[in-house]
């Protein structure tokens, strides 16, 4: 009898140990919140890519990103259909498209200004030509 008892004790415990999907998110939208911010939290840390494609595996991270998308559209089925567009790899997806098009804009912005510093050089030994002769 002791046995089944301490049985019967230990599954309701660790039933109680399950992780967490998108419609516990979903439900609980104070958790949600923290979640998500927790999760943008760890984005913003990154400073690879390698670490940013570690960060696509975190199921946590993917169920709240689900459950917010769930939350604005009043469909979580809906989401959840479309986890590919509203998840959370969608997410670092968009994030990782985000940070190389800033690359790519502070890099042409060197070239332009590089652009106009040798113009201005051209410029100037043009009419330091004139001024001799």
């Amino acid at each position: 009898m002791k046995n089944k008892m301490l049985f019967m004790t230990l599954v309701l415990f660790l039933s109680g140990c399950n992780e967490k999907d998108a419609q516990y998110y979903y439900d609980n939208p104070a958790e949600l919140k923290k979640v998500v911010a927790e999760c943008e939290t760890k984005v913003k840390a990154v400073t690879t890519d390698e670490e940013l494609d570690k960060l696509a595996t975190d199921k946590v991270c993917d169920y709240a990103m689900i459950a917010a998308a769930g939350v604005k559209t009043k469909n979580l089925k809906q989401a959840m259909l479309e986890a590919d567009k509203v998840g959370w790899k969608a997410y670092l997806k968009y994030y990782k498209e985000t940070k190389i098009k800033q690359k790519q804009e502070k890099t042409h912005k060197k070239k332009k200004s590089a652009w106009e510093l040798y113009e201005e050089d051209v410029k100037r030994r043009k009419a330091e030509k004139q001024n001799k002769s």
